[in-house]
């Protein structure tokens, strides 16, 4: 059975529906370069519209929330590889994000999305919870 994984360290972000994106293990170059989107996030970005679309292709400042802050991102959707579309947390906004709450190679995070027509887009990201089984 599949966690369904929820923010719990995070406050102050709108009210809207929520859509965990991915679940994944920070790489060096997350840390380092700006963080790869990963899991349902091509989907989930691409089924908001072509407009969206535009948008992201010439970058998009979005509202990063974490534990530590609220941060402003660049969001950008490049082709790589061809034709392979990767959407990708730019600098330096995301560098803020990585010292502020301390995130490091290796580190499990969690992704979330929220979009309305009011608010926009905006993204959450925390620190995995540990999963722990009792027998």
């Amino acid at each position: 059975m599949a966690a369904t994984y929820q923010p719990t360290h995070i406050e102050g972000y709108p009210a809207g529906p929520i859509q965990l994106l991915f679940k994944k293990d920070l790489t060096n170059s997350d840390v380092k370069s700006g963080l790869k989107f990963v899991g349902k996030s091509k989907s989930y970005l691409e089924g908001l519209g072509d407009d969206m679309i535009r948008m992201l292709e010439n970058g998009l400042l979005i509202n990063l929330h974490t534990p530590a802050l609220l941060a402003i991102v660049e969001l950008k959707r490049r082709f790589s590889y061809g034709n392979y579309v990767e959407y990708k947390l730019n600098l330096p906004g995301w560098k803020e994000c990585v010292q502020s709450n301390g995130f490091f190679c290796g580190q499990s995070v969690c992704c979330w999305a929220i979009y309305t027509e009011q608010t926009g887009l905006c993204f959450l990201l925390e620190e995995a919870p540990r999963l722990t089984y009792q027998m």
